[in-house]
C-alpha cells in the first residue's frame, strides 16, 4: 500500500529547504493535480482535449520559478497556482486566437472557445463566416474572435489597446450589425 501523501504545508517546508526532493515533488504533483485540472477546465469552461496538457505546462512553470522560499502558507500557494492555472490557460487561447482563421480551426479547439452570448462558436461556419466577415474592418474581426472565445469586454479592451467604453461601443455597433445581417440571412433562407 503506498505511503500517505503528505500535508500540503509539509510538502512546501520540503520544497523549501530543498528544491530537488522528488519525494515532495511526487506529493506536490499528486495532491494537487486534481486541483490544476479543475481550474484549468474552468478557465476553458469545461474539460478539453488539452486540459491535460495545459495542467502538465503549470507543473512545468512550477519547477522553473518555484517559488517555494516565498510562499509557505498553503492557502497562498493554492492562489499562486490558480493565477498560475488562469495565465497558461489564457496564453493558450491568445495563441489559438492568433491562428490563420477562426473558422479553419478544428472542431475540438472551437469546442474549447464557447461564447458567453447568444451566439455558438460551434454553428459559426463556412457561409456564416463569409456573411460576419462581409465588410468588416480588421479591428472587427478582432473584436469579433476575442468576443466568440468568450472574454469580456474589460479583457477585450486590454487586448485591443483601447478604453472600456470604446470598445463597450464597438462591440454593442457589432453585435447589432451582426444581428441585422443574420436576420436578413435568415429571412432570404
Amino acid at each position: 500500500m503506498p505511503a500517505p501523501l503528505a500535508s500540503l504545508e509539509e510538502t512546501l517546508a520540503r520544497l523549501s529547504a530543498s528544491p530537488g526532493d522528488e519525494a515532495a515533488w511526487s506529493d506536490l504533483y499528486l495532491g494537487l493535480w486534481p486541483f490544476v485540472l479543475a481550474r484549468i477546465a474552468r478557465h476553458l469552461r469545461g474539460y478539453s482535449p488539452h486540459t491535460e496538457d495545459l495542467a502538465q505546462e503549470v507543473f512545468i512553470r512550477l519547477a522553473h520559478y518555484r517559488p517555494f522560499d516565498r510562499l509557505t502558507d498553503p492557502g497562498d500557494f493554492r492562489a499562486y497556482l490558480a493565477v498560475m492555472c488562469r495565465n497558461v490557460t489564457s496564453s493558450h487561447v491568445k495563441k489559438l486566437l492568433h491562428a490563420p482563421a477562426l473558422h479553419s480551426l478544428d472542431d475540438s479547439l472551437v469546442e474549447m472557445l464557447p461564447a458567453r452570448d447568444a451566439t455558438d462558436v460551434a454553428t459559426v461556419e463556412g457561409d456564416l463566416w463569409k456573411t460576419l466577415d462581409e465588410g468588416l474592418s480588421e479591428k472587427d474581426r478582432k473584436l469579433l474572435r476575442w468576443l466568440l472565445a468568450g472574454f469580456d469586454t474589460e479583457e477585450i479592451a486590454r487586448h485591443l489597446g483601447a478604453s472600456y467604453g470604446t470598445t463597450a461601443v464597438r462591440m454593442f455597433r457589432l453585435r447589432r450589425r451582426l444581428r441585422r445581417r443574420l436576420d436578413a440571412q435568415a429571412a432570404a433562407d
